[in-house]
């Protein structure tokens, strides 16, 4: 590193610059300054370029064109980088373990890799990410926006490039071939995830077990594994899933729903929970998940009530009740002579009731208790006689 690029370094990551511009437009990456706006929607940008780039997609501009296939891009870089796609040139390489690329930020990309490096964060969550663009992409799916819409079939996209990929399905361009098996692609990324089938390269190795695979995709998926992580939750009932084509396939499944753009749930009844549990209050998108909430509820209460008639009934079956038949009151019923007496119970099964019906009563003068508890126990006028209570 020369004399004069060691001036221009960042403090809080260290990257140099050859120019104190360059240094200046960096900066704004760390403080989150966007003093560029477009004047047709409001979008804001860090540096004035990205904002001359944004008007272009409004005025539908596309000044630069590949001699090779006629297709037109909205920068001069952004032709020069297609190019490469026809030419196979792949100038930069990887210091660390010799893998080329077309373009230098797929370079630096790359490298971060092998050093861990994500220093662009989500201030809503806190998640980091080794690029901007993927930061980027990320708030979208906090936010739900989705700036990008298919002139053809209206279909909106978070990001640039699933509307452009989008768009191919509509025209049928494939421009990327296998040179080993003439299999065409839409991207060149595509391609270059396929050619690893025919060379057996897997690139992406796991920190911890050293598994190998083909796509940095695939690697972050395995170490969710390791983690235990679970970033894609239903948005109907919460359950969690390490990808999000899983929980895809669990809100199509499980609750009737339709997915759309990088994996988001589309429901409006995960928006609204309309019927809502008459015991406790709690609301639900559905009415079976009410009544199947409300049945527990019932079951605990069934569960409770023959607990405690069980075990009153112990209880009961231990008091000696001695009545006499000389003591019945005007109305026919019995008045109880003598204190009961009890055994391990507590003092409060004083005031337990018992509804006795005659028919009830056994050959050996012992009562079946049959009735809900309730207060002060009371025997019908004709079962006379002494009785002792029990079980």
């Amino acid at each position: 590193m020369d004399c004069e690029e060691s001036k221009h370094s960042c403090q809080t990551c260290g990257k140099s610059f050859s120019r104190p511009g360059h240094l200046n437009i960096h900066m704004r990456i760390h403080t989150g300054e966007k003093p560029y706006s477009c004047d047709i929607c409001g979008k804001s940008f860090s540096d004035k370029s990205a904002k001359n780039k944004h008007v272009r997609i409004h005025l539908g501009e596309k000044p630069y064109s590949c001699e090779e296939c006629g297709k037109t891009f909205l920068t001069a870089f952004e032709k020069n980088a297609h190019i490469r796609s026809h030419t196979g040139e792949k100038p930069y390489s990887c210091e660390i373990c010799g893998q080329s690329f077309s373009q230098l930020s797929h370079k630096n990309r790359h490298i971060r890799t092998h050093t861990g490096e994500k220093p662009y964060s989500c201030e809503i969550c806190g998640k980091s990410f080794s690029e901007i663009g993927s930061r980027n992409k990320h708030i979208r799916t906090h936010t739900g926006e989705k700036p990008y819409s298919c002139d053809i079939c209206n279909k909106a996209f978070s990001q640039s490039h699933s509307l452009n990929m989008h768009m191919k399905i509509h025209t049928g361009e494939r421009p990327f071939s296998c040179e080993l098996c003439d299999k065409s692609f839409i991207t060149a990324a595509s391609k270059d995830i396929h050619m690893r089938t025919h060379t057996g390269e897997k690139p992406y190795s796991c920190d911890l077990c050293n598994k190998a695979f083909t796509t940095s995709q695939n690697k972050d998926i395995h170490m969710r594994s390791h983690t235990g992580e679970k970033p894609y939750s239903c948005d109907i009932c919460g359950k969690s899933f390490t990808e999000s084509r899983s929980r895809d396939r669990h809100a199509t499944k499980a609750h009737k729903v339709d997915t759309g753009d990088n994996n988001i749930v589309k429901s409006e009844l995960a928006k609204k929970k309309t019927h809502s549990c008459d015991i406790c209050g709690k609301t639900f998108t559905r009415p079976s998940r009410k009544n199947s909430h409300m049945k527990k509820h019932k079951d605990k209460n069934e569960t409770k009530r023959s607990a405690l008639t069980a075990d009153l009934v112990d209880c009961v079956g231990d008091i000696k009740k001695e009545i006499k038949e000389e003591e019945t009151l005007d109305d026919g019923l019995f008045t109880i002579k003598e204190e009961p007496v009890y055994t391990d119970v507590t003092p409060n099964i004083m005031n337990v009731k018992v509804e006795i019906k005659e028919e009830e009563t056994l050959d050996n003068n012992y009562l079946c208790i049959k009735e809900e508890p309730a207060q002060n126990v009371i025997v019908k006028e004709e079962e006379t006689g002494d009785y002792t209570s029990g079980n």
